[in-house]
């Protein structure tokens, strides 16, 4: 922080900055409007219409916020945000719209209806209450659209790749709108973060983010258009030339792709996650000067518990998004046991399976809370109970799967997988039950933060280096565990084979039989 407040930006470069902006946008958006009037209008070109809408707004929007800069009106800024907000949010939700219905039938003026109920709401919020609360409403109304722009950009890219798009130009433009996409969104949250805290903006930084900005926005209109050149828009079924047809403009017939996964294999990968997790992090504890007298997990289990591996920067930035994959890898895996439990038709493993699945999901998803609840910044309770999700997702998966064989396999003729499974079983326990002791018994401790413990309750026991070592190779020790679930599983060399069918036409009850709209949603495995 130091290093960034050494060049503080001047409030009158500020003002320029931003009307310097306000005139690219604006000077954009009439270049766009001066290309497009030379050109035939047709419906597939409707997005960047909603292109020139959105630059020119936003101009306008930006000369309100240098104005505002220099006055610092209350009065000024919601008219600003009453711009953003009910002119400029809903062509972003369009354009979303736009890429996520690229091949299917679409409105314009049904695609904006759909926002402005919203739009107003937001817009009355903003007129009745404080700037502040502004700002909140404007974060909710700009971010979803941004976020899924990024998504269904993406999905169209991958769309141009397939069989089903019979223009091979379509996946340049396609892919550079996704990546651009991805460096602009970096580029806002950046000055969002600036925006919350002005003090950390720098001469430099502000130079090179509007610059980065300016380039990801020519960059992504120009692909965007191009694409509308190329009827990547267009409406599928009803419009000659579509990409998305075949050559005589029907519908694209129903396509299969067979697909093999074992998901025994998925749950023994999904923990290469986790090692990488584990060793990126425990390097970061020795390099980060830890030390155990300022660590409340040491404090409270009076030990080393494997937790405090996550909860030191940088670490945990690596950490976070290792842990995602491994949670989403097991959350497939347990789908895809879920569906080979169907197949067999078994309703004691149908009911067992979806048990499982639902609560592996819902633990699995607040398991990266450990990261978010630090527990030098609140209690060591809400630090505790995600990890404690985190091992009752492996309890959970490997005994409703265990319960599952056991219903047609004795035990005593797979010993080895039995003694595993109890082994395995009772670890997991242990920790749970571990962990859930301490916290009852030291439930008044437990329940506050750290800087709230009275000085009777700041005990720390000694620890070693060897301490520290026997914490990493207790978790290796449960990776290695887990890895071999595929080794001793008797389903692992059983595959699941499944189809998957692409169509670019939903079911339409008024054209289609129940017959055929049943054969194209039912899976067949």
């Amino acid at each position: 922080e130091a290093a960034l407040q050494t060049d503080p930006v001047p409030l009158e470069m500020q003002i320029a900055a931003e009307a310097l902006w306000a005139v690219f946008n604006i000077a954009v958006g009439l270049f766009l409007f001066s290309y497009l009037s030379s050109c035939q209008f047709t419906a597939n070109m409707t997005v960047a219409w909603f292109l020139v809408g959105m630059r020119i707004i936003e101009g306008v929007a930006f000369v309100i916020y240098a104005i505002n800069l220099k006055v610092d009106s209350d009065n000024l800024n919601k008219v600003f945000q009453l711009v953003q907000i009910g002119l400029h949010a809903p062509l972003l939700w369009a354009v979303a719209h736009y890429l996520r219905k690229h091949d299917r039938p679409k409105s314009a003026q049904a695609t904006l209806s759909r926002a402005a109920p919203m739009t107003v709401l937001f817009c009355l919020v903003i007129l009745v209450t404080d700037s502040t609360m502004g700002g909140i409403v404007s974060m909710v109304a700009f971010e979803p659209p941004l976020v899924l722009q990024l998504l269904y950009g993406l999905a169209l890219w991958l769309a141009s790749s397939r069989p089903t798009c019979k223009d091979a130009r379509i996946k340049g433009p396609a892919a550079g709108l996704a990546i651009v996409g991805f460096v602009g969104y970096a580029a806002h949250i950046r000055h969002v973060i600036m925006l919350m805290d002005p003090a950390l903006e720098t001469m430099a930084g502000m130079v090179l983010q509007k610059l980065v900005e300016a380039g990801m926005i020519s960059l992504s209109t120009w692909f965007t258009v191009r694409l509308a050149e190329l009827h990547a828009f267009h409406t599928a079924g009803h419009v000659k030339g579509s990409p998305w047809e075949t050559g005589d403009g029907s519908p694209l017939a129903e396509r299969g792709l067979w697909w093999a996964a074992s998901p025994e294999r998925l749950w023994s990968y999904s923990f290469v996650f986790y090692a990488a997790a584990f060793i990126i992090t425990f390097l970061s504890l020795v390099r980060s000067g830890w030390q155990k007298e300022r660590d409340p997990i040491v404090g409270f289990y009076e030990s080393v518990h494997p937790c405090i591996l996550l909860d030191y920067l940088p670490g945990t930035l690596f950490a976070q998004p290792l842990f995602v994959c491994q949670i989403l890898t097991i959350i497939v895996c347990m789908m895809l046991n879920f569906f080979r439990h169907i197949v067999e038709g078994s309703l004691f493993k149908i009911l067992i399976a979806s048990f499982g699945f639902c609560l592996a999901y819902i633990f699995g998803a607040c398991f990266n809370l450990v990261f978010t609840f630090n527990p030098r910044e609140v209690s060591v309770l809400e630090h505790s109970v995600p990890y404690m999700f985190n091992v009752a997702v492996q309890f959970i998966f490997i005994a409703s799967e265990t319960l599952c064989l056991f219903f047609t396999v004795n035990p005593h003729k797979v010993p080895l997988f039995s003694a595993y499974v109890a082994f395995v079983l009772g670890v997991c326990f242990f920790i749970n039950f571990f962990m859930g002791q301490k916290l009852l018994r030291g439930h008044e401790k437990a329940s506050k933060p750290m800087t709230q413990w009275t000085p009777e309750e700041m005990v720390f026991p000694e620890i070693s280096t060897w301490n520290l070592w026997s914490a990493l190779f207790v978790v290796f020790f449960l990776d290695f565990l887990f890895i071999m679930w595929y080794r001793v599983n008797p389903n692992s060399g059983t595959a699941i084979a499944f189809e998957l069918g692409v169509t670019n036409r939903e079911p339409d009850d008024e054209d289609l039989d129940d017959d055929v709209a049943g054969a194209l949603h039912r899976p067949r495995l």
